[in-house]
């Protein structure tokens, strides 16, 4: 089987798994046992969706899968941490993460405001600036808090449902990119954040409310 075929139907495989166990994550009651054995499942199907993803991004060049398979690793990558960091502090790779980020962000928000500067701005370039936007505020959040002595406490959890609810964003949103092609592409792309984050907002400011002092 070639390279591409067997990162293709892995990509899709562990994507499977991981949609099924963030659902679960999702669903079920937060610090329960159970929530716990679906997160750890969903992190590492996600991590093994985001390799295949940048596998496949450079056997069939494709600037966009491989940016937003980046922004999307930022996103599992800080909720995981936020989870186990049970005290205030962040280690240097927090902050090389985040100043990654940054750039990459900045990159995706700048190519897509020159290519509508230009006039030749598509759906893809809209969707990548959109995605380059989010990323740039959650690096710049994460610097900033990073130089005031991280987070803890109520903050940390409410950045662990964040941005783990937003890597489960990137997997709903990679099933309707590819199965709802009869709907707009910035439909597929954008409408599963523009559903899912006022509700992963609500939970975050409920956290806060019911943890803080």
């Amino acid at each position: 089987m070639p390279f591409h075929d067997l990162f293709l139907w892995s990509h899709i495989l562990f994507g499977s798994l991981a949609l099924a166990a963030g659902t679960l994550a999702m669903i079920v009651e937060k610090g329960r046992s159970l929530h716990r054995k679906a997160g750890r499942i969903f992190a590492a199907a996600m991590t093994a969706v985001l390799i295949t993803a940048v596998a496949l991004s450079l056997l069939d060049p494709n600037p966009f899968l491989f940016a937003v398979a980046l922004f999307s690793g930022y996103l599992l990558f800080t909720g995981w941490r936020a989870a186990g960091q049970r005290s205030a502090g962040t280690a240097r790779l927090d902050s090389f993460a985040a100043t990654a980020m940054l750039l990459l962000g900045a990159g995706m928000a700048a190519a897509g405001l020159v290519a509508s500067v230009t006039g030749d701005a598509d759906d893809r370039t809209r969707i990548l600036a959109v995605f380059g936007a989010i990323g740039l505020g959650f690096a710049s959040v994460d610097l900033w808090t990073s130089a005031r002595g991280g987070v803890e406490g109520a903050r940390r959890i409410a950045r662990h449902i964040g941005r783990m609810g937003g890597a489960y964003i990137a997997t709903v949103t990679a099933v309707a990119a590819v199965n709802l092609e009869m709907l707009p592409e910035l439909l597929r792309w954008l409408g599963p954040t523009a559903a899912i984050s006022p509700l992963l907002a609500w939970f975050s400011a409920r956290t806060l409310r019911r943890r803080s002092p």
